[in-house]
């Protein structure tokens, strides 16, 4: 919960890559903090790279993917991250050392691995930092953020107490509340 607030990104792709990079390095022994560096460092990159929540979801699961697969036959989704968030592709080919070309070639036959690409972004991590802490946070990161506190707020609540059903009754009550207001307001533009 608390990578995805601090990056401004959805929590349950947050949590979908976080699972993908720990389930693909279990056999590299990288401690829990390290995953959460190296997941918070990607989230980060992505919105360097820019592009809407739909994009940066995409890039996430195509990223996921590619984590599960250790980087083998992984064309298709590097071509996907490199378009829906370049930034955090330039700074996996910059963390490997290698040039664009070098890295495509890398790839394509399959020299590539999990632990490279983490090796990678450990050594771009502080410029992505530097980078990210330049962004000036949009409305729809915003409007991410207060999802991601509705859904530990009514998970938190649920487990307390079991009131989701009332909670819900309650939002979906705001919700007609807002769609009237909004109807209304649409009616007297009209006029």
């Amino acid at each position: 919960f608390s990578i995805a607030q601090q990056t401004r990104l959805g929590f349950k792709e947050t949590a979908d890559l976080y699972s993908r990079i720990a389930i693909s390095t279990k056999d590299y022994n990288i401690s829990q903090e390290k995953l959460i560096s190296i997941t918070n460092t990607i989230n980060k990159a992505m919105i360097i790279s820019g592009g809407t929540a739909e994009s940066m979801n995409s890039a996430i699961i195509q990223l996921g993917q590619a984590f599960s697969g250790n980087f083998q036959s992984v064309g298709q989704e590097l071509a996907s991250i490199r378009e829906q968030t370049p930034a955090l592709c330039q700074a996996i080919v910059k963390g490997t050392g290698m040039s664009s070309q070098a890295f495509k070639k890398a790839a394509e036959d399959g020299e590539l691995s999990a632990e490279i690409i983490i090796k990678a972004l450990e050594k771009q991590a502080n410029a992505i930092d530097t980078d990210f802490n330049k962004m000036i946070k949009t409305v729809g990161q915003s409007m991410t953020q207060m999802s991601n506190s509705m859904l530990e707020f009514v998970g938190y609540i649920d487990k307390s107490t079991g009131i989701s059903t009332a909670l819900s009754e309650s939002i979906t009550s705001m919700s007609s509340s807002i769609d009237s207001f909004t109807k209304q307001l649409k009616n007297s533009n009209i006029e």
